[in-house]
């Protein structure tokens, strides 16, 4: 059983929208960068802050007024209204029930626009002792993020 759920949670697939009308990058050589171009390499950098061990990845990207919807009827489904109470009632939930936290093992960033999409996989250890009805929810959210802290 804890195979499985190992397993079920290396697998984890999430996809992040993220609307970041309001950030911008220095470009290099003087040259100014599109939209969609700064707003795809914050998202990257975050990604990267998280593979390598960061813990600020939610708060880096995620508006503090977020509206989160997890499809689904596991305990982490519903919606979530502001980063915080996403983070209180889906996240800290999930990573409380594995023995390492999530990283990210694979990233696709795509932007147009204002919008950014993030396809990523991530991998986690259940703890021996979880009890998980599910072990991964497929997410998605819209929001605008908050301006990253360089």
């Amino acid at each position: 059983m804890a195979t499985m759920l190992n397993r079920a949670l290396a697998s984890c697939v999430y996809a992040v929208i993220v609307t970041a009308s309001t950030l911008t990058t220095a470009a290099p050589c003087g040259q100014a960068n599109s939209v969609p171009d700064d707003n795809k390499l914050i998202v990257a950098d975050a990604f990267d802050r998280w593979a390598a061990g960061g813990t600020s990845f939610f708060h880096d990207l995620l508006h503090d007024n977020v509206v989160w919807r997890i499809k689904g009827s596991g305990p982490s489904a519903g919606e979530f209204r502001g980063r915080d109470v996403f983070l209180d009632r889906a996240v800290r939930p999930f990573a409380s029930r594995l023995s390492a936290p999530v990283r990210p093992t694979a990233v696709r960033i795509f932007a147009d626009g204002d919008h950014v999409i993030a396809h990523w996989e991530g991998g986690g250890v259940a703890r021996a002792t979880a009890s998980l009805t599910r072990t991964a929810t497929p997410g998605s959210c819209a929001c605008r993020t908050a301006r990253p802290r360089r």
